[in-house]
Formats: structure tokens, sequence, C-alpha cells
């Protein structure tokens, strides 16, 4: 609305060409910022609801199996998507722990 605007005023004479130009730069780009936070406010939501969604998965688990005596296979492979196996950092060590990564 505001680009339709400053167009008509300079069409008709009210507004310099470099200061429609200016304008339209400037409107131009506050319209791709905006659009960038849009674009990253999906994304974040995406993750949101994959999030809740693993949990509420995974307290249906616990709810199902929480009185449970021992951990079966079928427990097992509910509960644990992946393993997730490297090789150490440090050859020839025997201590060294490895970084989680999520």
């Amino acid at each position: 609305m505001l680009i339709a605007k400053i167009y008509e005023d300079n069409a008709f004479g009210k507004l310099s060409d470099k200061r429609y130009t200016m304008l339209y730069n400037q409107y131009e780009g506050e319209q791709e910022h905006l659009q960038s936070e849009v674009d990253s406010y999906k994304t974040e939501q995406a993750q949101y609801e994959n999030d809740r969604k693993s949990a509420a998965r995974f307290l249906k688990l616990v709810e199902r199996y929480g009185n449970a005596e021992e951990m079966t296979t079928l427990m097992l492979n509910e509960f644990v998507e992946k393993i997730v196996v490297h090789e150490r950092d440090r050859k020839g060590s025997a201590d060294t722990t490895r970084k989680i990564e999520t």
C-alpha cells in the first residue's frame, strides 16, 4: 500500500524521482526483512510442533510401560529411535568420552 502511494505521488509530481527511489528501496528492504522473520517464525513453529509431538509420544510410552518390571525388546525398540556410534576422538586413549550431539 505504501509503495502504491509513493508511486502515485511520484507520478503526479508530488515526489521527486530520487526521493521515490530512496523510499521504494527502503520499503523493499523492510519487506524482505519482515518476510525473513516470518520464514524464521514458521521454521521455529514447525520445530516446536515436532518437539511437542515427540514429547506426547514419549509420555504415552511412559504411561503404557510405567509399571513394567523389566525392559523387553519391544519396549526398547519403542523408546529408542536410534543409537549413533562414533570412533574415539583421541586414538589410543581408553577413557575418551564422546560429546552427545542433539
